[in-house]
């Protein structure tokens, strides 16, 4: 059917009764659900909430990490040194000690910068170049 005036008038009537339903009137044919959810919602709230939770999604992969170099401290230097000794890795014996604290560090400031919205920009620079960093020193 073309228009509601072509319909049958059981149908006519189901949808006049969804439309009593939802709350919409047939006077204002415009008025839909997601205006009518508007109408109740702060929307800029809504939205400024979902960007943080967004924020804090993408870069909390980079918090755990940042976590657990500072937790299991010992253990990343550890696997560092056994690193050095096999050279599978560019970072000089000397630095083994300083690379899990540097780790932590950069992906602290970067998830910081990132979800506190501030210099998110800097953020994203230090996380992606810790991520091309990363093989080479681990």
């Amino acid at each position: 059917y073309e228009s509601m005036d072509d319909e049958p008038p059981a149908a006519r009537a189901r949808f006049q009764n969804d439309d009593a339903v939802f709350g919409l009137d047939a006077a204002r044919p415009h008025s839909t659900i997601l205006s009518r959810i508007a109408e109740h919602v702060n929307v800029k709230l809504v939205h400024r909430k979902l960007v943080v939770f967004a924020r804090v999604l993408v870069t909390i992969t980079f918090a755990e990490d940042a976590l657990r170099m500072l937790t299991d401290y010992s253990v990343q230097v550890r696997t560092m040194d056994e690193l050095v000794e096999h050279t599978t890795n560019f970072v000089p014996a000397s630095l083994t000690a300083v690379m899990p604290i540097v780790s932590a560090t950069v992906q602290t400031g970067g998830v910081v910068a990132v979800v506190a919205n501030y210099r998110p920009i800097y953020g994203c620079i230090a996380l992606l170049c810790w991520c091309a960093l990363h093989p080479f020193v681990y």
